[in-house]
Order: C-alpha cells, then sequence, then structure tokens
C-alpha cells in the first residue's frame, strides 16, 4: 500500500503528484475492484502534516512575514499557496483548529499542520502495477524477466584510438571510455542454464529502484574521469513498517499523519490495525546494515511507541501483531529523484530515486520521459531541477516536506 501526497515545496514535484491522480486512466482500473469500500457520507482518509517545531515567537515572526508575501518567501504558507496553484486542496489548520478536528491528538507543541482534503488515502500499489501491465501487452510490449549483467558499447566511428597518441595509460583508458556509446545489456532470461543474451536498444531506461546505482556502476557510471566519473548515487536503503492493533484509536477519524520525529502512521483496513514506522536520520542510515532485512521489533517500542503515544495517547495500549521490512531507491545525493539522461551517454536516462513516491511519480515521469524522446524536451512538468547536472556541480536541490525516503 502507498499513501499518494500532493504538498511539497518543489512546484515540479506538486506537478508530478497532481498529474498522477488526475490522468491516470480510469480504463486501467475497469478489471480490478476497490479493496477498500468506504460507505456513503464517509469522512475520506486525510494526510496531516505536522509542521514544524519553532517556538513562537520566531513561528509568529515567520508568520507575519508570510502573509506580507506569501508567494515568493520560503515558508510553509508559500509552499502550500503554490500547492494550491497546482490543483492541491490542502487546508491550513492552526493549533486551536487542530485540537477541534481531532480532539483525540496532542498537539501543544504544534503551532500549525496542513490537511489534505481531496485524492489523498491509500492505493494498492501492487494492483496499479499489475493494471499497467497488462494493459501494456495488451498494446504490444514484451516483457522479458531476467538479471542484467553487463552493457554493449560501440566506439564512435571516426575516431582515433586514444592509445596511438596519448603515453599515459590511465589517461588513455579514460579518453576511451568517454568516446563511447551504449548500444544494448546483457540480459540473463530467469531460465535454468540459461546465458546472457544480448538486446540491442537504441534507448535505455535506468528505472532498476534501488538498484538503478549498481545497475549504472555496470555501465562504466562514477569511474575514470571527466564525465564519465560522475556517479548515479542510488542506494538500497531498508525500511521497517509495524502492523499493529491499538483498540482504543478511533480508526474511522485518525488521519494518516507524519511527526517531526519522523514517526508516521496511517490505518490499515478495519478493526484499529494501524502501519506505522520512523524515518531514519542520515547518521543513522549510514550505520545500517541494509543488506540485513531482519527485523527488530525492540525498535518499535524503544523508538516509534513513545512517540505515538505522546502524539496520540489512545495508543498506549497497541500492540504489534507484524511488520515487513522493504527496500527504498534512494538518492544519497539530496533524496530527491533523478530524472535525466547520463552525461556520458545522452541515450541512457536514469529514473529513479522517489523513495517511497515511486507509485506517485512514476506514471508521470513515464508521460516526462516520452515527452523528452519524441518532442526533445519536458512540454507538460518542468523537471529540469532533477537534472543530472546538478550532481556535476554539486547543487543539492532541498525539498523540506518530503515526509520520509
Amino acid at each position: 500500500m502507498n499513501i499518494p501526497r500532493r504538498l511539497l515545496s518543489l512546484p515540479s514535484g506538486t506537478s508530478l503528484q497532481v498529474r498522477f491522480l488526475q490522468n491516470t486512466s480510469v480504463r486501467l482500473w475497469e478489471k480490478y475492484d476497490n479493496e477498500r469500500h468506504y460507505e456513503p457520507g464517509e469522512d475520506p482518509m486525510g494526510r496531516l502534516w505536522h509542521g514544524l517545531t519553532y517556538d513562537f515567537r520566531r513561528w509568529k515572526t515567520r508568520y507575519n512575514k508570510a502573509r506580507d508575501d506569501a508567494f515568493k518567501r520560503k515558508n510553509p504558507i508559500a509552499f502550500m499557496k503554490r500547492d494550491i496553484e497546482r490543483g492541491a486542496k490542502v487546508a491550513y489548520y492552526a493549533q486551536t483548529e487542530l485540537k477541534n478536528r481531532f480532539p483525540f491528538m496532542n498537539f501543544d507543541d504544534i503551532i500549525a499542520g496542513t490537511y489534505g482534503l481531496e485524492n489523498e488515502g491509500l492505493i494498492d500499489t501492487w494492483q496499479l502495477l499489475s493494471a499497467i501491465r497488462e494493459k501494456n501487452i495488451t498494446l504490444g510490449v514484451t516483457y522479458v524477466k531476467g538479471t542484467v549483467e553487463n552493457f554493449a558499447f560501440q566506439r564512435q566511428a571516426g575516431l582515433p584510438d586514444a592509445h596511438d597518441y596519448i603515453q599515459d595509460v590511465d589517461e588513455a583508458d579514460s579518453n576511451a571510455l568517454s568516446k563511447r556509446r551504449l548500444t544494448g545489456v546483457y540480459v540473463r532470461p530467469q531460465m535454468v542454464g540459461a546465458s546472457a543474451r544480448y538486446v540491442r536498444a537504441h534507448f535505455i531506461v535506468n528505472c532498476a529502484g534501488p538498484w538503478a546505482g549498481e545497475i549504472a556502476r555496470m555501465a562504466g557510471c562514477g569511474s575514470g574521469q571527466g564525465l564519465s566519473s560522475i556517479p548515479v548515487p542510488i542506494e538500497p536503503r531498508k525500511r521497517v513498517n509495524f502492523v499493529i492493533h491499538a483498540p482504543d484509536v478511533p480508526s474511522f477519524d485518525i488521519p494518516a499523519f507524519t511527526d517531526p520525529e519522523g514517526v508516521f502512521c496511517r490505518p490499515h483496513d478495519a478493526g484499529n490495525n494501524f502501519v506505522c514506522g520512523r524515518i531514519p536520520t542520515r547518521a543513522e542510515d549510514a550505520k545500517t546494515d541494509h543488506s540485513d532485512m531482519s527485523i527488530n521489533y525492540d525498535e518499535f517500542y524503544e523508538k516509534v511507541w513513545p512517540i505515538l503515544v505522546s502524539r496520540v495517547p489512545a495508543f498506549k495500549n497497541a500492540k504489534v501483531v507484524n511488520a515487513w521490512s522493504m527496500h527504498n531507491d534512494v538518492n544519497t545525493f539530496d533524496d530527491i529523484p533523478i530524472l535525466s539522461e547520463h552525461l556520458q551517454f545522452p541515450n541512457f536516462y536514469i529514473m529513479s530515486g522517489f523513495g517511497n513516491y515511486g507509485p506517485q511519480m512514476s506514471i508521470a515521469a513515464g508521460k516526462l520521459f516520452s515527452e523528452k524522446i519524441f518532442d526533445g524536451a519536458y512540454t507538460t512538468v518542468n523537471v529540469r531541477k532533477y537534472d543530472m547536472r546538478r550532481i556535476m556541480h554539486g547543487n543539492k536541490v532541498y525539498e523540506p516536506l518530503k515526509s520520509s525516503a
């Protein structure tokens, strides 16, 4: 399951979210029943962002400045207004309004928050993927299951061998690598005893999720000199979700929320079940063995449960009933997706680094890639901030409202 969100500070990020929610063809869903049924008049689940733990005086100063020039200053109100301009339905609640709207939650340390009013809830990501795959098959798309083992290269015609005129071997090797062009991939099919087979391709899209960085290294990205030295900093990062049962929590009234401490929670099916977890810090991520997918249940009681109880006291009787671990594709450079061709290989396109936003942004990202190929430029959403050039120049893109990676 995934929760679509529409509140982000980057206009391009909001546009990607809105395009997913508004423009996904309803024909994808014709053969799939909705797993979760809502009664008429039931309040759809919203997402509450507990924003900003500034002290009151500092917040009041920023608030007054924001009201004077809300569309230009980098503050939460300006972010919200820009999101509304792009089609997001978002409400701004002061502390008193939050307490009235959700009386069972503690907002003593919260100055204000935003609440998604429309098109925010739960989607079954596997159902979405299955629907798209089935539709693509009817359109003639062929799926090949296998493991990428290597790439095929071709030296540009008419260029002399660098080893003929460069004496330094390392420099000559780097120069030769810089003049190669990707022509295809070697894929080992999922068959017993099968050998890798060459698949010729004019364009290659690296959308391998958590393993996009590994695939890029096979193509020589991040090694050598010049443009070849620019890496694709996508790495798998372990994330753990806990399924808990909390009999005292009002399951139909509580929103999906993310706490300033990094703890998130959302309702899960019926019967007072919830999915929760914690977003680790960069320092914690650096110390974690992301290849170990075992689950430490003590993490819930030591780091997640105390925050839940402080925010919603009714979670005091919560018990863990299940849990799962997974890998997210995290851009270790700035936590923002990469939508760009690699600077060394114009026909090698990177589409990864979405974190847990993949189900929301992937459809729009695919549309943008088709525009890049057929029109030569992005025509619907400007996502040039997600280009690989920011990595080359060391310019990080900051997204303060991104709740998790």
